[in-house]
């Protein structure tokens, strides 16, 4: 009867202390005695087959991984992997100066634009298959005088008038332009109907038109390009400023809608003069003050100075190009050098954080006297020439460059 109470006791105990039964796949009895394995239960047939897994037992939890110590045996989080750093992107941007395609009524037969056109097999990519430099640029930029229409009425009250027919825009885009300017004196030559005939042909072939109540956006590498243009042509100070007001609301604009980048062209200045008068310094400073890149003049037909603003550019002209308003290129005031303005805009995460500049001379036409309207580039002695007189010319403005800073690679 002890014996009895004794093991009810022990079991008691051991069923409250949670003790299992079941120790190492051996049973026990109350009193820690070994007891006889289970007999696992016969088949049908008489084969002996394992007992079912009791079900409702819990898995064991996972083992949790360890911090990292330190070296003084602290546990601490893992390192935050460092971020990817945005890459600088770098736009080439190449511009020209005046390019008339076409010829006018009043020149010399024999040696207009259209005359050399035939001699050359009628071949659009002639005028610009010298000029690399163009078309190596993510954007390539000139300033279209003249008008591509259908229309041979001249508007009234006008010396000159430039016209090609519309499918000259081949001359362009075989050329690499890929925006042109029409802020210029030349864009009504033939009415309101030449005009917008010009700017539509231009768009439709894939040409950003800008300047005329225009501006463009163009995209290159990810990073927008906004593009302006103004005539200031033989304006007093009060227009001026009524353009440098028009200007302040459309780079604010460009800006609102992703432009990284805001490159203005003026047409502007007083003809084959190589200084920029006080008002094209007035105003080109003002447009870099409301938030412009780089300004690109025209009009003069010759090279004038740069100028270094605020850390920005001021090109007041670029001469003329493949101009077909000129069958010279030598003689009185003509000036057969020219060149093409590189510029380098390294940007990081859509701001401008340097602009570069560079300078490729060249020669409106190899001939010496007659012009080609193939410009080419100048090698050797000819290079140190052209570069040197563009940059005494910059000597005679306040903030001039002393130097080119980009060589175009």
């Amino acid at each position: 009867m002890v014996s009895r109470k004794v093991c009810g006791v022990t079991l008691a105990l051991a069923l409250l202390c949670g003790c299992a039964a079941d120790i190492g796949g051996v049973g026990r009895d109350a009193l820690g005695a070994p007891s006889d394995p289970p007999t696992p239960a016969p088949t049908d047939d008489g084969r002996q087959i394992a007992a079912p897994t009791p079900t409702g037992t819990a898995a064991p939890p996972p083992t949790p991984a360890s911090p990292t110590p330190t070296d003084h045996g602290r546990q601490v989080a893992a390192p935050t992997p460092a971020p990817t750093p945005v890459p600088v992107i770098t736009i080439r941007i190449a511009a020209a100066g005046d390019c008339t395609i076409g010829s006018y009524p009043e020149a010399q037969t024999g040696r207009t634009f259209f005359d050399v056109f035939e001699r050359n097999g009628r071949d659009y990519g002639y005028f610009f298959a010298q000029s690399p430099h163009l078309r190596d640029a993510d954007l390539s930029i000139v300033n279209f005088e003249g008008t591509l229409t259908i229309q041979t009425t001249p508007a009234p009250g006008r010396r000159w008038h430039f016209r090609a027919p519309p499918e000259f825009v081949q001359v362009l885009t075989r050329g690499g332009i890929g925006a042109v300017s029409v802020a210029n004196n030349h864009i009504g030559d033939y009415g309101r109907t030449g005009q917008s005939e010009t700017v539509q042909t231009l768009k439709d072939a894939g040409i950003a038109v800008h300047g005329a109540g225009m501006a463009a956006l163009v995209e290159r590498q990810g990073v927008l390009i906004g593009l302006l243009g103004y005539d200031n042509l033989n304006s007093t100070g009060v227009r001026a400023s009524a353009i440098l007001e028009l200007a302040r609301e459309e780079i604010t604009e460009l800006r609102g809608q992703g432009a990284a980048i805001v490159i203005v062209s003026v047409h502007w200045g007083l003809e084959y003069v190589i200084e920029p008068t006080a008002n094209q310094q007035t105003l080109g400073r003002g447009l870099i003050d409301a938030g412009a890149d780089l300004i690109l003049g025209t009009h003069p037909h010759i090279w004038q100075g740069i100028e270094r603003y605020n850390d920005r550019y001021i090109v007041y002209s670029m001469g003329n190009y493949v101009f077909g308003g000129n069958t010279q290129q030598r003689g009185g005031r003509l000036e057969p050098d020219t060149g093409i303005l590189l510029a380098a805009f390294d940007v990081l995460d859509g701001d401008v954080q340097d602009v570069r500049l560079g300078l490729a001379p060249y020669r409106q036409s190899l001939d010496g006297n007659w012009n080609l309207y193939q410009p080419h580039p100048l090698t050797g002695e000819d290079v140190a020439r052209v570069t040197q007189m563009f940059l005494d010319r910059s000597a005679l403005i306040q903030g001039g460059i002393t130097e080119f800073s980009w060589n175009g690679a």
